[in-house]
């Protein structure tokens, strides 16, 4: 008797902790598609909210008027920070784009055979882009220390230093950027690195 108990038990139990397990399981999904679906408009209300007043535009106009205001005699900060802003927001929706080919090609060799073309294409529109962020900022930070705001000429640079990627060339923004903070810091000693 006491076995036939402890087998009978024993299946209500299995019984109970199946049913249970399936209702949660059940709900669980219905929760992660509430979710998922919740956080999907949710996120991209919020991406659209934050980047309504940039506005996706065509990214090799930006970039020739990006140019523009930096090749400019005559420019100004404020035209040199919207300059930045806006080659910054076409850099950062190409970004999208590439961030999807980067995920896809991570996924197998063939993978990124097939799409490698189009991920070095966005990679180098989005460095140009990039870089004439970087050199707005390099312009402003030289603006900001000619009228002795040193402080502030420094965090411009700065910006366009951990902005930058490591580059192979001594012209590049980033070097650039480090060799004048280095020198309001008086730091002539410390040699910069250069990838080869």
């Amino acid at each position: 008797m006491d076995k036939n108990m402890k087998l009978i038990g024993g299946a209500f139990a299995v019984i109970a902790f199946l049913g249970v397990g399936l209702w949660i399981i059940q709900n669980a999904n219905s929760t992660k598609e509430e979710i998922f679906e919740h956080d999907f408009d949710a996120v991209r209300q919020a991406e659209i909210k934050k980047w309504q007043s940039y506005g996706a535009s065509d990214v090799y106009k930006t970039l020739a008027e990006g140019q523009a205001v930096l090749d400019s005699p005559t420019v100004t900060i404020s035209e040199l920070k919207e300059a930045a802003r806006k080659v910054n927001a076409a850099a950062n929706y190409v970004g999208y784009i590439y961030d999807e080919y980067s995920n896809y090609s991570r996924s197998s060799l063939y993978a990124k055979a097939q799409v490698g073309s189009a991920l070095s294409a966005y990679v180098s529109i989005g460095n140009k882009l990039q870089d004439v962020r970087n050199n707005a900022y390099i312009q402003i930070g030289d603006m900001l220390k000619d009228d002795r705001r040193i402080t502030e000429a420094f965090f411009y640079y700065r910006d366009a230093y951990r902005l930058a990627t490591f580059a192979s060339r001594e012209e590049s923004s980033r070097y650039v950027a480090e060799q004048k903070m280095k020198e309001i810091l008086g730091l002539h000693d410390i040699e910069s690195y250069i990838p080869y």
